[in-house]
């Protein structure tokens, strides 16, 4: 962390940059408090392989909309990014299952990170230890494992 921008390590060989002016009605003078090690929802603004990644945190209309940094008693795992895919694609009912009987927040990031918090430590783990399993499950079980987690069964053991 400098006094303008910031270095974030985003799975790459190379860490981005995230400049702290880039957040919704950032000034020199009122700028957001970014403690080293916090989880930050960014998009990439430039990709170019000569060049670090430029991050933001704000979307087309200078607002927000999501991103930002999320708190700090949110637990960040990383998972293949098939599995991130799986998650966020449209047929996808797995997360409205969960969210059916846990309450809680996620933030998938394209790069293999999610971020959970949920309103007690269990309740997270259970989550995060659920998303986990899911490497090691067929595409076409995630639903019916999902089911199982919600009505109180354990997950199925990998055959």
């Amino acid at each position: 962390k400098q006094a303008y921008h910031c270095k974030v390590d985003i799975g790459t060989n190379e860490p981005a940059v995230l400049s702290l002016l880039a957040f919704p009605q950032a000034t020199k003078r009122n700028k957001p408090a970014i403690e080293v090690g916090d989880a930050v929802y960014a998009q990439i603004t430039t990709e170019c392989p000569d060049i670090e990644a430029e991050l933001v945190c704000v979307n087309s209309e200078q607002k927000s909309g999501g991103l930002g940094v999320l708190s700090s008693d949110g637990y960040v795992l990383t998972v293949p990014i098939s599995i991130v895919r799986r998650l966020l694609a449209p047929d996808s009912q797995v997360i409205r299952t969960l969210g059916s009987k846990y309450k809680f927040e996620i933030s998938c990031g394209m790069n293999g990170r999610i971020w959970i918090r949920a309103k007690n430590l269990d309740t997270t783990l259970t989550i995060v230890n659920f998303i986990e399993s899911l490497e090691h499950i067929p595409k076409c079980q995630y639903q019916h494992v999902a089911d199982q987690l919600v009505q109180g069964f354990e997950p199925v053991v990998r055959q």
